[in-house]
């Protein structure tokens, strides 16, 4: 199986442009039997489900340690703050963030 190279996309054999992009596929450029580095963004569902369950725990297991403790000290933050009710939906915007980020952003090891 061949790959487009400049964005990792699966080649048909009688395809002249790129499916995800509208590109030409030069003649001199052979296709690639592999995808482009970084033609795929890597996705961490693993650490999302962490997250999901701790906050901040998917950013341990990718090595963000510094983003993991401030998720932490935010959410002390915030969870004080819902006391005077502005904080409950800092909690909820905080929370799904942080599972965003877990699951979309690279691993730093």
């Amino acid at each position: 199986m061949a790959f487009w190279q400049s964005c990792g996309a699966t080649l048909a054999e009688e395809a002249r442009f790129c499916p995800a992009y509208g590109r030409v596929q030069s003649a001199a450029a052979p296709a690639a039997s592999t995808p482009a580095p970084g033609a795929f963004p890597e996705k961490y569902g693993m650490a999302a489900l962490l997250s999901f369950f701790l906050p901040g725990l998917g950013q341990v297991v990718k090595g963000q340690i510094a983003k993991a403790i401030l998720i932490w000290v935010s959410l002390v933050v915030v969870i004080l703050l819902s006391f005077v009710v502005v904080g409950i939906p800092l909690l909820v915007v905080l929370w799904f963030w942080q599972i965003y980020d877990a699951y979309n952003l690279p691993q730093t090891r």
